[in-house]
């Protein structure tokens, strides 16, 4: 009988310590999961067993796979057209079923403190537009879903990230999602009547560095920065050590436990963290960090759309005549030159000066669904691209600037053009007149300025300035000299 009771004791611990299958955290009941695809769905179990997935949408579909000897199992499902709500069925020893699983398309959304501003703002600082869409919130309940993921940094590599679970569109929910995302995918929920998943990662006050390893990091600036630079970025930790700093701590917690989560493209918004210090290679930065998330994402080809947003004018310094943002704008265009398939909002008229967060999200989500709509779903909505320098050409005391796409005051009661600037060889710049002709915007030379060496449009940190395309998306900054940056204060 003894015999009997020990053998039966260890029967029981050896059936205990059996590892029951177990599914990243990212998955989870209400998600979304992108259309027509083939659809990565992973987690852990006993190394050599066998893992079997059903899915509601297809019953004939067998799927199954056997746990590698890392304990780690994926399998590939095949997801239809957008619809639902479906099942998934996981099981080896036990079984997970996931309910209310829609099928449409899936957005990550990243950066920093302007993506994270939730629908219901931060203290003191609102989001425009923020009651009705909390009061419509309902009905997008089987249209908006959104993930966000747990906040976590550390400097190994993650397998699974520390919390979030997908939440339908509510009023109890929809309030601390991420207003720009929110508003994003409720433009592209509308304009294709399909459900849109969001996968929300962010960390306020955070550098690009956070969000790319640092092998990518590091190559990235072998061309651009010493090896003494490099390595003391590398190094770099800020005293307060609750908040990330160091290069890949987000990444390694945030990024990698969801890198091939089937999605359609990315949503970045961050770089006001960067601003002081990077505005001649920030762009190099991003091309790589976007180069790694596609390649993590099984897109080698760089067809994942990556749509990002120009930080706004801010006092920066607490002053608003400064350049630190328009030279750091610049930049941030540029990267959406050496890195394909990638496109900007421009947010000139956007900003709120003396807050660092816009409460104009929707008009910055608009701009980045129209050109998700156009770029990546091939839609013709008859909208224009925020409108971009075409060529400038002085004629005596006039600057005829031409732009790509017609142009127009931000407000149509007003004719004269705002946020324009010349200076002569003494780079002292002065207002100047303007008025537009369509596609051109002529603009006077001030008698201030002797022999003009410089136009410049809308750059200074808070520019007083109004131009846009006749739907309301603005001009970027610009330039025709090629001087160095003024000194910080």
């Amino acid at each position: 009988m003894k015999k009997f009771m020990i053998l039966a004791a260890l029967l029981v611990a050896t059936f205990s310590m059996r590892a029951e299958v177990k599914m990243a955290g990212i998955f989870t009941d209400n998600m979304v999961l992108q259309q027509q695809t083939q659809a990565k769905l992973w987690g852990w179990a006993d190394a050599g067993k066998t893992v079997k997935v059903k899915v509601s949408w297809d019953a004939k579909a067998k799927y199954s796979t056997k746990v590698a000897e890392d304990g780690k199992w994926c399998i590939e499902v095949v997801t239809p057209q957008a619809g639902g709500p479906y099942t998934i069925e996981v099981s080896e020893t036990n079984k997970i079923t996931l309910n209310d699983v829609l099928i449409g398309e899936v957005w990550v959304c990243s950066g920093q403190s302007n993506m994270e501003m939730p629908i219901r703002g931060f203290n003191n600082q609102p989001i425009e537009g923020a009651v009705q869409a909390i009061m419509e919130a309902g009905n997008y309940a089987d249209r908006i879903r959104a993930i966000t993921i747990g906040r976590s940094f550390t400097e190994e590599k993650q397998n699974d990230i520390t919390g979030g679970k997908w939440e339908k569109s509510g009023v109890e929910t929809t309030p601390n999602m991420s207003a720009l995302a929110y508003f994003f995918g409720k433009n592209i929920a509308n304009a294709l009547q399909v459900p849109v998943g969001l996968v929300i990662t962010d960390w306020g006050g955070t550098d690009i560095e956070c969000w790319m390893s640092r092998e990518t990091y590091t190559h990235s600036m072998q061309n651009v920065r010493t090896q003494e630079q490099i390595e003391k970025r590398l190094a770099y930790e800020s005293s307060n050590k609750k908040h990330p700093s160091r290069v890949a701590c987000l990444y390694n917690a945030m990024i990698a436990p969801i890198a091939g989560y089937a999605a359609k493209g990315f949503v970045w918004y961050q770089g006001c963290n960067n601003a002081k210090h990077c505005y001649t290679y920030y762009d190099k930065m991003q091309q790589a960090m976007v180069q790694q998330w596609r390649s993590e994402w099984g897109d080698m080809d760089n067809k994942m759309p990556f749509l990002y947003v120009l930080i706004a004018p801010h006092a920066y310094h607490r002053d608003p005549m400064g350049e630190r943002r328009p030279f750091f704008v610049l930049n941030q265009m540029n990267a959406a030159v050496i890195t394909p398939n990638s496109a900007y909002a421009v947010t000139e008229t956007l900003g709120a000066g003396s807050c660092i967060h816009p409460p104009k999200k929707i008009e910055i989500a608009d701009q980045l669904a129209h050109h998700a709509l156009i770029g990546t779903y091939g839609k013709d909505t008859g909208m224009k691209e925020a409108p971009i320098v075409k060529s400038c050409i002085l004629k005596g005391r006039t600057y005829e600037v031409e732009y790509h796409t017609s142009v127009c005051p931000a407000y149509a009661d007003l004719e004269e053009v705002k946020g324009f600037e010349v200076a002569g060889a003494d780079r002292v710049f002065y207002p100047a007149k303007a008025k537009v002709n369509y596609r051109t915007v002529i603009v006077e030379v001030p008698a201030e300025v002797a022999e003009p060496q410089s136009l410049r449009y809308a750059f200074r940190n808070v520019p007083d300035c109004n131009l846009t395309n006749r739907y309301g998306f603005p001009a970027p900054p610009f330039r025709t000299d090629d001087w160095e940056k003024v000194a910080e204060k």
